[in-house]
């Protein structure tokens, strides 16, 4: 192996491990590799999920796109899900509920990506606990 190839190697490698532009400082290695239930930490309410590949792409690139995108809308639907347990667990009114999900849409962010080898991506999503409690005032969100 030349130098020129142990270069670019290494370039290849540092442009890899660095974080996605937009998403917040966390770095790919700190991501989980396995799913996670949406679960309060650190005053957010965070999930992680493993987005699959659609199976008619071919390229790589789009493979590991169209996983984040899945993986974003099912991380999505999870909190929904978990606001709507809660919601329910304290009989909040409809209007309650519209507000948290509304919290979920607005401010619900992809917050860590891990690249899997398949095309997969393993997405953290969270929200802001904190946006919960305003748009629910009295909701215990945390078991």
């Amino acid at each position: 192996m030349g130098v020129k190839s142990k270069s670019a190697g290494l370039v290849a490698a540092c442009i890899l491990a660095a974080p996605a532009p937009g998403l917040a400082d966390v770095l790919a290695l700190d991501v989980p590799l396995t799913e996670r239930a949406p679960h309060v930490a650190d005053g957010k309410v965070r999930v992680v999920v493993v987005g699959t590949p659609d199976p008619r792409i071919d390229r790589l690139s789009a493979q590991r796109l169209s996983s984040r995108r899945r993986g974003e809308a099912r991380g999505r639907d999870l909190l929904h899900r978990f606001v709507d347990e809660h919601l329910a667990s304290a009989s909040a009114p409809a209007r309650v509920a519209v507000a948290a999900h509304r919290a979920v849409d607005a401010h619900a962010r992809t917050a860590g990506l891990r690249p899997l080898v398949a095309g997969g991506t393993v997405v953290v999503i969270e929200l802001p606990l904190a946006r919960l409690r305003r748009a629910a005032p009295g909701i215990r969100w945390s078991r």
